[in-house]
């Protein structure tokens, strides 16, 4: 019954991130243990989280703060509470786990990671038979896999969404290569704007469209030499525009700072 409960809230967790919020959903595979995190923001986290192994089961949720946040790696502290369930060695019972955690996520590529973590973990159990309680030290180790929608445009089909529904999309003509453009988008306060709409384009023509991370940041690679116009909006918040100048020699970099309606 506990697995289907899970199952069940794992489920809604999915339908409420995806559809509610506008961060970065993952899914995470340790030993022994499968989660589903959700980042609101660059600082913000949760996750629900399922281990099993040798007759006992963990139905647990975290809340993650992040104090560092750097191009590749995220330190992170949290807490964690759980559920118990055992069967094993002809004893069955429950209990529950709670935890305060330290550790740090790497990105290998754009969007896999690799998760470390340590917790000291208070642990209850109680059967017919027995209670017993204490803290033992418990360290995860898991990769990440984060979700990202795209639509591939080309020279003859281009389905242009409208901005209220854009997802991730990029786009590269097959032409002469010039260089690549980053864009990082913060608030007038200077905190990173994740799931700002990027949209790169020549004249009329839309090269590209993205949705930057939840760092604010987007970059778009191999563009031909020319000049492009870079607009930078998100709901809540007054579009910006750029000109930049792709060359062969120096990638472009913009900075956008919108100021809230």
């Amino acid at each position: 019954m506990s697995r289907k409960l899970f199952l069940l809230l794992a489920t809604y967790y999915l339908l409420l991130a995806t559809y509610c919020f506008s961060g970065e959903l993952g899914v995470g595979l340790g030993y022994p243990y499968l989660g589903v995190k959700y980042n609101f923001s660059e600082r913000i986290a949760s996750e629900i989280r399922w281990a099993t192994g040798e007759g006992i089961n963990v139905y647990a949720g975290r809340g993650y703060w992040n104090f560092y946040s750097g191009k590749k790696l995220t330190a992170f502290t949290g807490l964690e509470g759980g559920y118990i369930k055992f069967d094993t060695l002809d004893t069955k019972g429950t209990g529950y786990e709670g935890a305060a955690f330290v550790g740090g996520e790497y990105f290998i590529y754009e969007r896999f990671s690799f998760v470390l973590d340590f917790a000291p973990t208070f642990i209850n159990l109680k059967s017919d038979e027995f209670k017993i309680d204490g803290i033992e030290w418990v360290t995860n180790l898991a990769v990440y896999y984060y979700f990202g929608r795209s639509v591939i445009a080309s020279e003859t089909k281009q389905s242009l969404t409208p901005e209220s529904e854009v997802k991730t999309s990029r786009y590269t003509q097959p032409t002469k290569v010039g260089n690549n453009i980053s864009v990082k988008v913060t608030d007038t306060e200077g905190n990173p704007v994740s799931q700002t709409t990027i949209k790169i384009s020549q004249g009329e023509t839309v090269i590209a469209k993205e949705l930057a991370n939840i760092k604010g940041q987007m970059s778009i690679n191999n563009l031909p030499i020319g000049r492009y116009t870079v607009k930078a909006w998100k709901q809540g918040y007054i579009a910006e525009e750029k000109e930049v100048e792709v060359t062969a020699t120096n990638p472009a970099e913009l900075n956008f700072s919108l100021k809230k309606k």
